[in-house]
Protein backbone atom coordinates (compact mmCIF):
# COMPACT_ATOMS: atom_id res chain seq x y z
CA UNK A 1 0.00 0.00 0.00
CA UNK A 2 1.48 3.36 -0.94
CA UNK A 3 1.48 6.37 1.34
CA UNK A 4 -1.90 8.09 1.79
CA UNK A 5 -1.78 11.74 2.90
CA UNK A 6 -3.59 12.18 6.23
CA UNK A 7 -3.34 14.47 9.24
CA UNK A 8 -1.85 12.76 12.29
CA UNK A 9 -3.61 13.54 15.61
CA UNK A 10 -2.55 12.20 19.02
CA UNK A 11 -3.63 8.54 19.23
CA UNK A 12 -4.71 8.48 22.89
CA UNK A 13 -3.88 9.79 26.34
CA UNK A 14 -0.59 8.33 27.50
CA UNK A 15 0.45 7.26 23.99
CA UNK A 16 3.96 8.60 24.64
CA UNK A 17 4.54 6.32 27.64
CA UNK A 18 7.24 3.66 27.24
CA UNK A 19 6.12 0.30 25.88
CA UNK A 20 7.73 -2.76 27.44
CA UNK A 21 9.68 -5.10 25.18
CA UNK A 22 10.02 -8.87 25.36
CA UNK A 23 13.41 -9.75 26.82
CA UNK A 24 14.54 -11.79 23.81
CA UNK A 25 15.78 -9.90 20.73
CA UNK A 26 15.73 -12.08 17.62
CA UNK A 27 18.86 -11.88 15.47
CA UNK A 28 18.76 -13.30 11.93
CA UNK A 29 22.10 -13.59 10.07
CA UNK A 30 21.50 -12.33 6.52
CA UNK A 31 23.48 -15.22 5.05
CA UNK A 32 20.66 -17.63 6.03
CA UNK A 33 17.79 -15.47 4.70
CA UNK A 34 16.59 -16.84 1.35
CA UNK A 35 13.60 -14.47 1.04
CA UNK A 36 12.59 -11.39 2.99
CA UNK A 37 9.37 -9.37 3.24
CA UNK A 38 8.93 -6.31 1.04
CA UNK A 39 7.69 -2.78 1.69
CA UNK A 40 6.93 0.48 -0.08
CA UNK A 41 8.24 3.92 0.78
CA UNK A 42 5.86 5.60 3.24
CA UNK A 43 4.35 2.31 4.47
CA UNK A 44 6.10 0.96 7.58
CA UNK A 45 4.42 -2.46 7.28
CA UNK A 46 6.33 -5.35 5.77
CA UNK A 47 4.48 -7.67 3.39
CA UNK A 48 5.41 -11.36 3.36
CA UNK A 49 7.55 -13.62 5.52
CA UNK A 50 11.19 -14.29 6.26
CA UNK A 51 12.31 -17.57 4.72
CA UNK A 52 15.49 -19.12 6.09
CA UNK A 53 17.79 -21.71 4.52
CA UNK A 54 16.94 -25.34 5.30
CA UNK A 55 19.36 -25.54 8.24
CA UNK A 56 19.22 -21.82 9.14
CA UNK A 57 18.09 -20.68 12.57
CA UNK A 58 17.77 -17.25 14.09
CA UNK A 59 19.24 -16.55 17.54
CA UNK A 60 17.33 -15.12 20.48
CA UNK A 61 19.62 -12.98 22.67
CA UNK A 62 18.43 -11.93 26.11
CA UNK A 63 18.35 -8.19 26.74
CA UNK A 64 17.56 -6.42 30.00
CA UNK A 65 14.06 -5.25 29.12
CA UNK A 66 14.28 -1.60 30.11
CA UNK A 67 17.50 -1.19 28.07
CA UNK A 68 16.11 -2.46 24.73
CA UNK A 69 15.97 0.41 22.23
CA UNK A 70 15.03 0.59 18.58
CA UNK A 71 17.37 3.15 16.97
CA UNK A 72 16.63 5.31 13.96
CA UNK A 73 18.67 8.41 13.18
CA UNK A 74 18.11 10.53 10.08
CA UNK A 75 21.32 11.42 8.24
CA UNK A 76 22.42 12.88 4.92
CA UNK A 77 22.34 16.00 2.81
CA UNK A 78 19.35 17.62 1.09
CA UNK A 79 17.80 15.17 -1.40
CA UNK A 80 19.86 12.35 0.12
CA UNK A 81 18.46 11.97 3.63
CA UNK A 82 17.83 8.52 4.97
CA UNK A 83 17.81 6.46 8.14
CA UNK A 84 20.43 4.53 10.07
CA UNK A 85 18.43 1.96 12.00
CA UNK A 86 19.43 -0.42 14.72
CA UNK A 87 18.82 -2.10 18.06
CA UNK A 88 20.72 -1.56 21.32
CA UNK A 89 20.44 -3.43 24.62
CA UNK A 90 22.36 -4.68 27.65
CA UNK A 91 23.05 -8.39 28.09
CA UNK A 92 23.87 -9.20 31.73
CA UNK A 93 26.61 -11.59 32.77
CA UNK A 94 29.83 -12.89 31.28
CA UNK A 95 29.25 -16.37 29.91
CA UNK A 96 31.03 -18.42 27.29
CA UNK A 97 27.80 -18.26 25.26
CA UNK A 98 27.78 -14.45 24.97
CA UNK A 99 31.53 -14.27 24.41
CA UNK A 100 31.24 -16.83 21.59
CA UNK A 101 28.26 -15.01 20.06
CA UNK A 102 30.15 -11.69 20.03
CA UNK A 103 33.17 -13.27 18.34
CA UNK A 104 31.06 -15.16 15.77
CA UNK A 105 28.87 -12.19 14.81
CA UNK A 106 31.46 -9.38 15.00
CA UNK A 107 31.60 -9.15 11.20
CA UNK A 108 28.30 -10.68 10.10
CA UNK A 109 25.37 -8.69 8.78
CA UNK A 110 22.07 -9.35 10.56
CA UNK A 111 18.41 -8.36 10.77
CA UNK A 112 17.00 -7.77 14.27
CA UNK A 113 13.41 -8.19 15.49
CA UNK A 114 12.17 -6.56 18.72
CA UNK A 115 8.78 -7.63 20.10
CA UNK A 116 6.69 -5.16 22.09
CA UNK A 117 4.34 -6.06 24.95
CA UNK A 118 1.72 -3.36 24.44
CA UNK A 119 -1.27 -5.38 25.68
CA UNK A 120 -2.91 -5.25 22.26
CA UNK A 121 -1.15 -8.26 20.79
CA UNK A 122 2.27 -9.02 19.42
CA UNK A 123 3.86 -6.06 17.65
CA UNK A 124 7.25 -6.73 16.09
CA UNK A 125 9.67 -4.08 14.85
CA UNK A 126 12.36 -5.03 12.34
CA UNK A 127 15.63 -3.21 11.74
CA UNK A 128 17.98 -4.08 8.89
CA UNK A 129 17.57 -5.64 5.47
CA UNK A 130 19.51 -8.25 3.51
CA UNK A 131 20.98 -5.51 1.29
CA UNK A 132 21.62 -3.12 4.21
CA UNK A 133 22.11 -5.24 7.34
CA UNK A 134 22.98 -4.31 10.90
CA UNK A 135 26.49 -4.86 12.27
CA UNK A 136 27.46 -5.50 15.88
CA UNK A 137 29.52 -3.30 18.16
CA UNK A 138 30.04 -4.21 21.81
CA UNK A 139 30.83 -2.20 24.91
CA UNK A 140 31.68 -4.54 27.81
CA UNK A 141 31.44 -3.47 31.44
CA UNK A 142 33.29 -6.00 33.61
CA UNK A 143 34.11 -4.10 36.78
CA UNK A 144 32.88 -3.26 40.29
CA UNK A 145 29.83 -1.48 38.85
CA UNK A 146 28.43 -4.19 36.57
CA UNK A 147 29.03 -7.35 34.59
CA UNK A 148 27.33 -6.83 31.24
CA UNK A 149 27.77 -6.11 27.58
CA UNK A 150 25.97 -3.34 25.71
CA UNK A 151 25.24 -4.78 22.27
CA UNK A 152 24.49 -2.34 19.45
CA UNK A 153 23.40 -3.66 16.06
CA UNK A 154 23.31 -0.77 13.57
CA UNK A 155 23.34 -0.15 9.85
CA UNK A 156 26.59 1.24 8.50
CA UNK A 157 24.92 2.76 5.45
CA UNK A 158 21.97 5.16 5.36
CA UNK A 159 18.76 3.49 4.17
CA UNK A 160 15.65 4.94 2.53
CA UNK A 161 13.47 3.02 5.01
CA UNK A 162 13.05 3.46 8.76
CA UNK A 163 12.26 0.53 11.11
CA UNK A 164 9.35 -1.62 9.92
CA UNK A 165 6.48 -3.58 11.46
CA UNK A 166 6.49 -7.33 10.84
CA UNK A 167 3.39 -9.52 11.16
CA UNK A 168 4.56 -12.55 9.18
CA UNK A 169 5.40 -16.08 10.31
CA UNK A 170 7.79 -16.53 13.20
CA UNK A 171 11.27 -17.60 12.17
CA UNK A 172 12.87 -20.81 13.44
CA UNK A 173 15.05 -20.01 16.45
CA UNK A 174 18.01 -21.98 17.85
CA UNK A 175 17.49 -23.77 21.16
CA UNK A 176 18.55 -22.05 24.37
CA UNK A 177 22.04 -22.44 25.84
CA UNK A 178 22.11 -24.68 28.90
CA UNK A 179 24.29 -23.23 31.66
CA UNK A 180 26.14 -25.41 34.12
CA UNK A 181 28.53 -24.04 36.75
CA UNK A 182 29.66 -20.85 35.01
CA UNK A 183 30.16 -17.96 37.41
CA UNK A 184 28.08 -15.24 35.73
Amino acid sequence: MSYIVKSIPKKADGCGAPIAKQAMVTIIPVDIITAEPTRELGDPNLTGDYTLSADGKAINVYGTQKTIEVLSAMEGEVDGKGFKNGVKFDHPGDTAAIRGFVEKYANKGVVAIVTECDGAGKKQTVCGRVCNPLFLTVEPTLNGEATKRTLTFQQEQVDMFGPAYYSGKEVTVAENETYTNESA
